[in-house]
Formats: structure tokens, C-alpha cells, sequence
């Protein structure tokens, strides 16, 4: 602004223009490229929490005094949490850590100490971190005050939240659970029969549904339950392939999810995935990626792209790709920062895209 106020009349009005021209097409150029998405991931690579918006530029957020695992970002996006422990005296225990992104400053949140085989989930309100690892439990954020929801041993895995940040859902002893966050009142939504296992819950934030996966002897099916009416329904059934991650777009509209072969024909592959996304009633199933070793990343917040990764047989270079859903256009996103980076350090794990 001071150099505009020493220019008088129309120079300074020619400068403006010119400015508002430059900026024009500052924008107009970032509209042919993948920043357009608005696109940044977090994810951990050789003990340490990197940002990348798949612009060539990665950011560090932790330094080489600490290892540092399974970042998940809060609702807003303003902050990380994730599992560390000391480098130089490594334990194999790990202590949940919350991080503003935008300051780094970082503070341990709870005593409570696990290893690489937990998982976090964050309330939709921040105030709640849950973990599983082993049993279930419930990390206040403000006050690092935490409890055990469930008993030891169960085997709880993949926490998610209903949208009131009010209860959690998790699979234990391949049954799929919902209970309160105060511990009160848990229900069991499954019945594991004839060595079936139901798994990877997620909840639709924003229609309050809850998506999960059953295997049986007979048939793999992607099922939502709606906690109004206290009922599941199946949305689609196969015989031969598996299903892993099943994820809600953010308005609750679709669904995308990793299957193992061609679940319209019935074909497995065996070891090889692809990503697959259809209506949020089964309908649509349209294949996304091709040629088997993809990886579900996550949505991008406008509801319109998939972010997958498609990782070379044996290797560690990774490829990532967004796809919009309406069109099929694929975009690489993959970028000479991330290479170098899997080159010298090794396959980048836990990536998860920021929401907001």
C-alpha cells in the first residue's frame, strides 16, 4: 500500500488494474492445475508428519527429535493428532499428540500410552479423541482426561463418530458396536454366524448413517445403518470380492470404496485392488482406477473427486491420482517432492486429506 500511495493519479490507477489483471490470471493458471482442488493431505514417512498439497512443495511438521505416526486431522482442519514417541529412546509405546497446523505448537493430550496398532478418530465437536487399542477409549482434548469405554482384549478397531460427537462406533470379535462416549449403553448392530465378521465402520457425518462391511461364507456386503429407525440394509452383495475402506463423500451422497477384482462380474484377483465408487444406495458402481494396486486415499471436500494412490509391484514409488466422479476425468497429482522423498525415505503411509 505505500507504494501506491506515492503514485498519484492515473499511474496509481494503471498500477491497480494492472494488479487486478495479474491476479486474474495468477488464478486463471491455478484453475488448470491440481492445486485447484484446494487439495493437502498429512501423512507420516520414516517417523516424521509432512502437508503436501501435490504442488512440487512438501512441508515437515515434526523434527528428528521425535517418531511420529497416524496423523487424523480435526473437523476443521486446523489441527493434527497422531502418536509419537521419543527418537532417541524408543519404547515402542506411543502418547496421542495434538498440533496446530498453522503455529506447530504441539502438546502431548493423554498419559494413556499404545503402539502402531492403534487407531484414532476425532469427534466431529474436537472436544473428543477416540482410540482403539485393544478395548476402546476416550481422550478429552482440553483436559488429556481419559477413559476406557470397553474391556481389555476385545479387539476394538476402527473408531468412527455419529455427527453429535454423542457415540462411537468400532468393530470388536467381528461384530460391529455402537456406544456412548460416557461408556453407557452399547449395542451390538451385528450377529457373527457361521464365521462371518463384519468390519471398518464409518459414519456419514452428515446423514447420520453408518456404512460397514460383512463377510460370510457365502457373500461380502457393504451394509448402512440407520440409527432413527434402528435397521440395516444391504446396498450391494458379491460372492468373490473383498471389500476394504469404505468412505462416505462428505455430503453423504456416495460412497467409494477398494475392492479386489470386478464386483459387477463377480472376478477376483487375488492380492490386487481397485478403487470403486457408487450411489449412497448401492447403485452406480463404476470402477475408478484401473490395473489393480491402488489404495483408497479420501474425498476431496467438494464431494466431486477420489484421491487414490497406485503403488509399483515391489517398490516404493507411489503414484497419486485424483478422479472426479461426475466425468472420469484422472488427474496425476503425483509430484518430484514426493518422489525424492520415497526415494531416500521410503513409502509414505497414513495419508489422509484435510477436510474444511
Amino acid at each position: 500500500m505505500r507504494l501506491i500511495t506515492m503514485i498519484k493519479g492515473v499511474q496509481a490507477m494503471q498500477i491497480i488494474g494492472l494488479l487486478v489483471l495479474m491476479g486474474t490470471l495468477v488464478f486463471s493458471a491455478a484453475l488448470q492445475t491440481p492445486a485447484a482442488l484446494e487439495l493437502t493431505a498429512a501423512f507420516n514417512n520414516s517417523g516424521k508428519i509432512y502437508l503436501t498439497s501435490f504442488d512440487g512443495e512438501l512441508i515437515q511438521l515434526t523434527d528428528d527429535s521425535t517418531s511420529n505416526t497416524m496423523p487424523i486431522w480435526s473437523a476443521d482442519g486446523r489441527q493434527l493428532a497422531f502418536l509419537s514417541e521419543p527418537s532417541a529412546q524408543p519404547t515402542g509405546r506411543l502418547h496421542l499428540m495434538v498440533m496446530d497446523v498453522d503455529t506447530g505448537e504441539m502438546r502431548q493430550v493423554s498419559s494413556l500410552a499404545v503402539d502402531t496398532e492403534a487407531a484414532l478418530a476425532w469427534s466431529p465437536d474436537g472436544a473428543q479423541i477416540a482410540i482403539t487399542w485393544g478395548a476402546l477409549y476416550v481422550v478429552e482434548v482440553a483436559t488429556g482426561d481419559t477413559r476406557q469405554i470397553t474391556v481389555d482384549g476385545i479387539g476394538a478397531q476402527s473408531p468412527t463418530w455419529s455427527p453429535d460427537s454423542s457415540q462411537i462406533a468400532f468393530n470388536a470379535n467381528a461384530e460391529v458396536y455402537v456406544v456412548y462416549a460416557d461408556g453407557h449403553e452399547t449395542k451390538k448392530l451385528t450377529q457373527a454366524v457361521f464365521s462371518s465378521s463384519s468390519y471398518q465402520p464409518q459414519w456419514s457425518t452428515s446423514t447420520n448413517r453408518l456404512l460397514f462391511v460383512t463377510n460370510t461364507q457365502t457373500e461380502v456386503s457393504i451394509n448402512i445403518y440407520d440409527p432413527e429407525t434402528e435397521t440395516t440394509r444391504k446396498i450391494l452383495g458379491v460372492t468373490n470380492n473383498p471389500f476394504l475402506k469404505p468412505m462416505w463423500s462428505p455430503d453423504g451422497s456416495k460412497i467409494a470404496v477398494m475392492a479386489a477384482g470386478d464386483p459387477n462380474t463377480n472376478l477376483p484377483i487375488e492380492d490386487t485392488f481397485d478403487v470403486y465408487v457408487m450411489n449412497a444406495d448401492g447403485s452406480d458402481l463404476q470402477a475408478v482406477s484401473g490395473e489393480g494396486g491402488d489404495s483408497l486415499i479420501g474425498w476431496t471436500n467438494n464431494n466431486q473427486q477420489v484421491i487414490f494412490e497406485s503403488q509399483e509391484l515391489g517398490g516404493v514409488m507411489v503414484t497419486y491420482f485424483s478422479v472426479n466422479v461426475e466425468d472420469g476425468t484422472t488427474t496425476t497429482l503425483s509430484d518430484a517432492a514426493l518422489d525424492r522423498l520415497a526415494v531416500e525415505q521410503g513409502i509414505h503411509q497414513n495419508m489422509t486429506v484435510r477436510p474444511g
